[in-house]
């Protein structure tokens, strides 16, 4: 996953006012995914299968 469906996530939070959120994906996060994910409130797992 990459960085523009980490913000969509971060910007649907704002929306709402939800302080923490979490991502979870089997495919992997980009390098820019987990450095904007860092910089905020959002918490990424990684589930193999």
């Amino acid at each position: 996953m990459g960085r523009p469906a980490i913000q969509k996530l971060e910007g649907a939070m704002s929306a709402d006012r939800v302080k923490r959120g979490y991502y979870i994906t089997s495919s992997g996060f980009t390098k820019d995914a987990l450095e904007y994910a860092f910089k905020t409130n959002i918490t990424l797992h990684l589930n193999k299968i």
